[in-house]
């Protein structure tokens, strides 16, 4: 399922990759703009996952309002509108978790909060390091699955809402954040 995903989603990790990568990660607008987009898709993410079972930890929220905090960017109740309705954990935990891969390629390169030189730390998302074993256990989580055509669709389509809600959020984030 692992692989499957990871073909299927493709074109989207790319869509979002190009979006985010259009920030300048070393200009502290941009990079106040990548923190709230973060933000707000992960907290609508990891909201549809309250309840699920068998799922392992999932916690970027707490990082990201840090960051938030230190950046000073302001509250916003927004959601997106791609996680409206009920989605499949999996695929919500396989956009999450993966993305978590996609910033240890970001940490290695610079961004403004990387040196710590503005006064306050803001970069304990880009940071983290304790959802590696959670990533590796959904791996092997979805490596044993045996879905029926249904559960595997609703996960593709999960997988799929979540890095739309991403994308969403990026165009919110630029909207609404001052320069």
């Amino acid at each position: 399922m692992r692989f499957d995903l990871r073909r299927e989603t493709a074109p989207l990790h790319e869509n979002v990759d190009a979006a985010f990568g259009a920030l300048d990660l070393e200009k502290r607008s941009d990079y106040r703009c990548f923190i709230q987009a973060h933000r707000l898709a992960a907290r609508a993410a990891e909201g549809q996952l309250n309840g699920a079972e068998n799922l392992p930890a999932i916690q970027l929220s707490p990082l990201l309002e840090a960051d938030a905090a230190a950046l000073d960017l302001p509250e916003d109740d927004w959601q997106p509108s791609t996680l409206e309705g009920e989605q499949h954990p999996l695929g919500i935990a396989y956009v999450l978790l993966g993305s978590r891969l996609g910033n240890r390629l970001l940490q290695r390169g610079e961004y403004w909060a990387k040196h710590d030189t503005h006064g306050s730390r803001s970069d304990h998302y880009l940071s983290d390091r304790t959802h590696e074993p959670s990533w590796r256990a959904l791996v092997e989580q979805l490596g044993r699955l045996d879905s029926d055509e249904k559960e595997r669709a609703a996960i593709m389509s999960s997988a799929a809402a979540t890095f739309a809600a991403f994308e969403e959020a990026l165009r919110h984030s630029r909207d609404t954040l001052p320069e």
